[in-house]
C-alpha cells in the first residue's frame, strides 16, 4: 500500500472535529458555564442556533453571573428564527411571564406554535398559565404601542458572513388592545441616501432579513400594524453595520 493511499484511508477514517457549539454544551452540561459561555460566543455571534440557545440559557439561569432576561430573550430570538424550536418554546414561556419581555400572551402563543412546528410543544401547564392570565386590555382598541427594536442595537457591529448576508432582527413587542402584526423595514445607507434592501412582514418578534452583499452600513425600524384598522405605528430608525471580515 503507498503511502499517498493511506494517507487517505486514515484521513476518511478519522473522526470529524467537533463543533465548537458542541464542545460548549458539553461544558454547558458539565456545568463549567464560563468555559461554554466563552466557547458558545463566536460561533453564535455567526449565527450558530445552538450556540446562541446555549448562552439564553446561561443568561436565564444567572449560570456565569447574575441572570438577565432581556438577554436571555434576545438570544431566544436570534437561535429561533435561525430554526431553533427549544429556542422559540423558551421565548414564549417570557412572553408568557413578562420576564425580560413584556408580557405579551398573544407573542408567547406565536413563538409557542413556533416551537410546536419545531416538535417542541407547550406543557398543560403552559396553556393553563396562558389561560389564567388572559384577560382584554382596557384603552381605545385603534391605540397601537410602538416595538423596540433590540438586536442589533443602535451602532452594533455585526460580522460579515461567509455565505448570503443575512441578520437577525429582534424587537420587544408590547401587548396590543387589537390585533396586529408587524412589518420590518431594512436600508442601506449610502452618503445619508437610504436605499431599500429588506422589507416584510411577520406575525412574531423576530426575523431572519436577508442584506445586500455590497454595502456595510445600514438602518433598520418595525411597524406595528393594526390588522382591522388602517393605523399603524413605527418605531425609531436604528443603525448597525456589518464589519469587515
Amino acid at each position: 500500500m503507498t503511502r499517498r493511499l493511506l494517507a487517505l484511508l486514515l484521513l476518511v477514517a478519522a473522526p470529524a472535529a467537533p463543533a465548537p457549539a458542541d464542545d460548549g454544551q458539553r461544558a454547558f452540561d458539565a456545568r463549567r458555564y464560563a468555559e461554554a459561555r466563552h466557547l458558545w460566543t463566536a460561533p453564535a455571534e455567526a449565527g450558530d442556533a445552538q450556540a446562541l440557545l446555549g448562552l439564553g440559557q446561561i443568561e436565564e439561569g444567572g449560570r456565569d453571573g447574575p441572570a438577565d432576561p432581556a438577554a436571555a430573550a434576545t438570544f431566544y430570538a436570534r437561535a429561533a428564527v435561525r430554526g431553533a424550536a427549544r429556542a422559540a418554546y423558551r421565548l414564549g414561556r417570557l412572553y408568557a411571564a413578562g420576564t425580560g419581555v413584556p408580557r405579551n400572551l398573544e407573542q408567547a402563543e406565536a413563538w409557542f406554535a413556533a416551537g410546536a412546528e419545531g416538535g417542541v410543544t407547550p406543557t398543560a401547564q403552559d396553556r393553563a398559565e396562558l389561560r389564567r392570565r388572559s384577560r382584554p386590555l382596557a384603552g381605545d382598541p385603534d391605540d397601537l404601542t410602538a416595538a423596540l427594536p433590540v438586536a442589533p442595537a443602535e451602532d452594533a457591529a455585526i460580522p460579515r458572513s461567509s455565505g448570503e448576508p443575512v441578520v437577525e432582527l429582534v424587537w420587544a413587542a408590547p401587548p396590543q388592545r387589537a390585533p396586529a402584526r408587524f412589518f420590518v423595514e431594512v436600508v442601506a445607507v449610502e452618503d445619508d441616501r437610504l436605499r431599500d434592501v429588506f422589507a416584510g412582514y411577520s406575525d412574531r418578534s423576530a426575523l431572519l432579513a436577508a442584506l445586500d452583499p455590497t454595502a456595510s452600513d445600514y438602518a433598520w425600524r418595525v411597524f406595528v400594524v393594526g390588522l382591522d384598522t388602517p393605523d399603524y405605528v413605527a418605531s425609531p430608525w436604528t443603525r448597525f453595520r456589518v464589519a469587515s471580515p
